[in-house]
């Protein structure tokens, strides 16, 4: 399952940081659980926004403080957060479900490729 949190202006201005602060802390223990930051789910206005993947499952307004709780109580036991949804267009809800996924297949070959050192000079 990934939490993905928008990383865009706007809901960088009403809590999306800190409400990704305290999701680092809260989900740093449960390896089920992978973060994301994306650039901008475009539901500006809503914000902070957070999606679900694989789910495909769009929540906004989240910058309470109680808010960070509720999100991992939905990716950890399905516990819905039925007050705050948020319905894209289809076809901009495609081309996100898109990204995260590629997003996703990203850090999972980052993951699990051997760090090496490197060294500039």
């Amino acid at each position: 399952m990934y939490v993905v949190v928008c990383r865009g202006p706007n809901c960088r201005a009403r809590g999306a940081i800190r409400l990704r602060k305290r999701l680092v802390t809260l989900l740093k223990e449960d390896p089920a659980v992978r973060l994301i930051g994306y650039s901008c789910f475009g539901q500006c206005d809503l914000g902070p926004n957070v999606a679900f993947y694989p789910e495909g499952v769009w929540y906004g307004q989240l910058g309470r403080p109680e808010d960070a709780d509720r999100v991992v109580r939905h990716a950890t036991a399905g516990e819905p957060l039925a007050d705050t949804p948020l319905t894209l267009p289809e076809d901009e809800r495609a081309q996100h479900l898109c990204n995260i996924a590629e997003l996703g297949r990203t850090l999972e070959r980052d993951r699990a490729r051997p760090r090496r050192w490197w060294w500039p000079f």
